[in-house]
C-alpha cells in the first residue's frame, strides 16, 4: 500500500503533523478554526480548502479513509493520473486504485505535493463544480477535530493536551464516550440502541443513520417490508437492493439521548469485500484488524450529529459530545423519509485495500 503509506507521510509533514507526545501535561492549543458551508438541508458540511491553487470545497467525511478528489475536479485541474497499489471502495463494492498529485491547503495548513486518490465513480457532488472531493481521516486522525455543527465550524487542535481537558465551550451536560480507531482510519463507538449495546460508525459524510439488513434482522429481530419497517426505496443505481425504515425509540451516548429516530435499513453491499481482506492467509490465525469494518453493524450520520457538538480526540481516543438543543432531543417522525439521493447515501467506506 505504498500510495497510502506516501499519502499520510506527505500530509503528516507537509501539512504540519504534530509532534510526539511531549512528557509534560500541556494545555490545549488551537491550529485554526474553519468556518465550513453546509447545504441548505443541512446534511451535509463541506471544508474550504485550496487544490492547485483553486478555492474549492471539500466534504467533511469521518467515515471516507483516504483523501478523495473527483474525477471532474481532476480533469478541470489537468492533475496527471496515476495508478496505485491500493484499491478505494465506496459503499456499493465499486473500486478506484488511481490517484493524482497535487498541492492542497486547508488553512494554514499546506502541502506543496500530496497523493490524493481519485474517488470511484463520476459526478458523485452532481454539476456542482465548487465541490472537489472529501476531506477524510488521512488529514484529520493528526489533530484534535472540534466540530460544532452549531455553528458550522471545525477547528483543528494540538493532540498533545491533559488527558480529558477538551471541553472549553459552555454545556450543561457531556457525554465522554470511547472509541477505536480502526486500521482505515474510521471511528467506531459504543452506542445503545433500544436498550442494546451495539458498535458503530461515526460518518459525517452521510446523512442518514443507517442499520444492515443482516445486523437489523439478527439483533433487532426487526421484519423487512411489515408496517413497523416499510419498504421506502432503493440504493441509487441499484434497483434490486431495497431499503426500509424502522423508528427506534431511543439511541444514547452515554448519559445523552436522542429520542424517536429514524434509521434506514439498507443492504450491505460492502460487507463481501471487507470479509473476504480481512481473511487471513493459510497458515496464519493473524485476522486482519479490517475485520471490525466489517462488524460494526450500524452508521450515525448526519441527521444525528447535526444536533451536537463533537470532539473528535484522535490519540486519545475519546469523543466528547455536547447537545446543541436542550436533551433530551426529539428527532421527527413525521411526514415522509427523505428520497434516496446521492447526499443520503454517500457513505463512503472509503477503505483502502491492496489489489488482489
Amino acid at each position: 500500500m505504498r500510495v497510502r503509506a506516501a499519502t499520510i507521510a506527505l500530509l503528516g509533514g507537509l501539512l504540519g503533523c504534530p509532534s510526539a507526545l511531549a512528557d509534560d501535561c500541556k494545555p490545549q492549543s488551537r491550529i485554526t478554526t474553519l468556518q465550513m458551508e453546509p447545504t441548505t438541508d443541512r446534511r451535509e458540511e463541506f471544508v474550504p480548502a485550496r487544490i492547485q491553487g483553486v478555492r474549492k470545497l471539500m466534504l467533511l467525511d469521518t467515515g471516507g479513509a483516504m483523501t478523495e478528489i473527483t474525477t471532474e475536479t481532476t480533469d478541470e485541474l489537468h492533475l496527471v493520473r496515476r495508478r496505485g497499489n491500493f484499491r478505494l471502495y465506496d459503499m456499493y463494492g465499486e473500486f478506484s486504485d488511481h490517484f493524482a498529485e497535487g498541492s492542497l491547503e486547508v488553512t494554514p495548513l499546506k502541502a506543496d505535493a500530496v497523493a490524493l486518490a481519485i474517488a470511484p465513480g463520476r459526478r458523485l457532488f452532481g454539476d456542482d463544480t465548487a465541490i472537489a472531493g472529501v476531506l477524510a481521516p488521512d488529514i484529520l486522525k493528526n489533530y484534535d477535530v472540534d466540530l460544532d455543527f452549531g455553528a458550522d465550524t471545525m477547528t483543528l487542535f494540538e493532540p498533545d493536551h491533559c488527558p480529558g481537558k477538551v471541553i472549553y465551550w459552555k454545556a450543561d451536560s457531556v457525554a465522554v464516550v470511547p472509541m477505536r480507531v480502526l486500521h482505515s482510519g474510521h471511528i467506531i463507538v459504543p452506542v445503545t440502541l433500544d436498550g442494546k449495546r451495539v458498535m458503530a460508525t461515526l460518518d459525517t459524510g452521510a446523512y442518514n443513520t443507517t442499520l444492515s439488513i443482516p445486523f437489523a434482522e439478527s439483533v433487532f429481530g426487526l421484519k423487512l417490508g411489515t408496517v413497523d419497517t416499510p419498504r421506502v426505496g432503493n440504493l441509487l443505481g441499484k434497483e434490486s437492493a431495497a431499503t426500509y425504515r424502522h423508528v427506534f425509540q431511543t439511541l444514547a451516548f452515554g448519559d445523552i439521548e436522542v429520542k424517536n429516530l429514524q434509521v434506514q435499513i439498507i443492504p450491505d453491499l460492502l460487507h463481501q469485500v471487507l470479509v473476504d481482506a480481512s481473511t487471513p492467509p493459510t497458515g496464519t490465525r493473524i485476522r486482519d484488524p479490517r475485520k471490525l469494518e466489517a462488524d460494526a453493524g450500524m452508521l450515525i450520520g448526519m441527521n444525528i450529529l447535526r444536533h451536537f457538538h463533537v470532539y473528535i480526540a484522535y490519540k486519545e481516543e475519546k469523543l466528547y459530545i455536547t447537545p446543541t438543543v436542550e436533551k433530551p432531543l426529539d428527532v421527527p417522525t413525521a411526514g415522509a423519509p427523505p428520497p434516496a439521493t446521492p447526499a443520503n447515501f454517500r457513505m463512503r467506506a472509503g477503505l483502502p485495500l491492496p489489489p488482489p
